[in-house]
Protein backbone atom coordinates (compact mmCIF):
# COMPACT_ATOMS: atom_id res chain seq x y z
CA UNK A 1 0.00 0.00 0.00
CA UNK A 2 2.52 2.21 0.96
CA UNK A 3 3.95 2.59 -3.11
CA UNK A 4 0.64 2.54 -4.52
CA UNK A 5 0.38 6.08 -1.95
CA UNK A 6 3.98 7.44 -3.05
CA UNK A 7 2.71 6.53 -6.85
CA UNK A 8 -0.35 8.44 -6.88
CA UNK A 9 1.15 11.39 -4.82
CA UNK A 10 4.23 11.23 -7.65
CA UNK A 11 1.29 11.28 -10.22
CA UNK A 12 -1.16 14.06 -8.91
CA UNK A 13 1.88 16.83 -8.18
CA UNK A 14 3.56 16.06 -11.25
CA UNK A 15 2.24 18.49 -14.07
CA UNK A 16 0.42 17.38 -17.61
CA UNK A 17 3.84 17.23 -19.04
CA UNK A 18 5.32 15.41 -16.73
CA UNK A 19 2.79 13.07 -17.17
CA UNK A 20 2.99 11.99 -20.24
CA UNK A 21 6.49 11.86 -19.98
CA UNK A 22 5.96 9.48 -16.87
CA UNK A 23 4.17 6.82 -19.24
CA UNK A 24 6.10 7.38 -22.21
CA UNK A 25 9.37 6.82 -20.16
CA UNK A 26 7.20 3.86 -18.70
CA UNK A 27 6.34 2.50 -22.19
CA UNK A 28 9.74 2.74 -23.58
CA UNK A 29 11.56 0.93 -21.44
CA UNK A 30 9.14 -1.55 -21.28
CA UNK A 31 9.81 -1.63 -24.92
CA UNK A 32 13.87 -2.03 -24.04
CA UNK A 33 12.46 -5.01 -21.50
CA UNK A 34 13.34 -2.68 -18.45
CA UNK A 35 16.89 -1.40 -19.66
CA UNK A 36 16.98 2.63 -19.15
CA UNK A 37 16.47 4.38 -22.56
CA UNK A 38 17.74 7.75 -24.02
CA UNK A 39 15.57 11.07 -24.43
CA UNK A 40 14.79 10.04 -27.86
CA UNK A 41 13.51 7.23 -26.82
CA UNK A 42 10.88 9.11 -24.34
CA UNK A 43 10.62 11.45 -27.20
CA UNK A 44 9.88 9.14 -30.03
CA UNK A 45 7.09 7.86 -27.69
CA UNK A 46 5.26 11.04 -26.90
CA UNK A 47 5.43 12.14 -30.62
CA UNK A 48 3.40 8.80 -31.01
CA UNK A 49 0.42 10.28 -28.93
CA UNK A 50 -1.81 12.69 -29.73
CA UNK A 51 0.05 15.44 -27.87
CA UNK A 52 2.60 17.40 -29.52
CA UNK A 53 5.36 18.74 -27.34
CA UNK A 54 8.15 20.85 -27.96
CA UNK A 55 11.47 18.26 -27.54
CA UNK A 56 12.93 20.98 -25.43
CA UNK A 57 9.95 21.13 -22.70
CA UNK A 58 10.49 17.09 -22.96
CA UNK A 59 13.98 17.30 -21.87
CA UNK A 60 13.23 19.95 -19.02
CA UNK A 61 9.96 17.71 -17.58
CA UNK A 62 12.85 14.93 -17.49
CA UNK A 63 15.72 16.82 -15.93
CA UNK A 64 12.62 17.97 -13.15
CA UNK A 65 11.66 14.26 -13.03
CA UNK A 66 15.74 13.40 -12.26
CA UNK A 67 15.84 15.57 -10.04
CA UNK A 68 13.11 15.12 -7.89
CA UNK A 69 14.22 11.28 -7.93
CA UNK A 70 11.20 10.20 -9.40
CA UNK A 71 13.33 9.00 -12.59
CA UNK A 72 17.30 8.38 -11.88
CA UNK A 73 19.67 9.09 -15.13
CA UNK A 74 22.99 7.56 -15.58
CA UNK A 75 25.43 8.02 -18.77
CA UNK A 76 22.22 10.11 -19.95
CA UNK A 77 19.44 7.19 -19.86
CA UNK A 78 17.02 7.32 -17.27
CA UNK A 79 14.92 4.81 -15.94
CA UNK A 80 12.74 4.40 -12.44
CA UNK A 81 14.76 4.10 -9.62
CA UNK A 82 11.60 2.26 -8.14
CA UNK A 83 10.39 -0.24 -10.45
CA UNK A 84 6.91 0.14 -8.59
CA UNK A 85 6.27 3.38 -9.25
CA UNK A 86 7.03 2.58 -12.83
CA UNK A 87 4.64 -0.83 -12.63
CA UNK A 88 1.73 1.85 -11.32
CA UNK A 89 1.96 4.38 -13.73
CA UNK A 90 1.72 1.44 -16.85
CA UNK A 91 -1.51 0.30 -15.00
CA UNK A 92 -3.13 3.48 -13.85
CA UNK A 93 -2.20 5.28 -16.71
CA UNK A 94 -0.62 3.42 -19.80
CA UNK A 95 0.65 6.21 -22.58
CA UNK A 96 -2.82 7.25 -24.62
CA UNK A 97 -5.53 6.84 -22.35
Amino acid sequence: IGEDVYSRHIWLNSNETERLVLSAAVRAIAEENGEPVVPEDIMARVQLSSEKIDPKTILVALEQLAEQNILAKSSYRFYFPSIMTGNWIAAHYPLGK
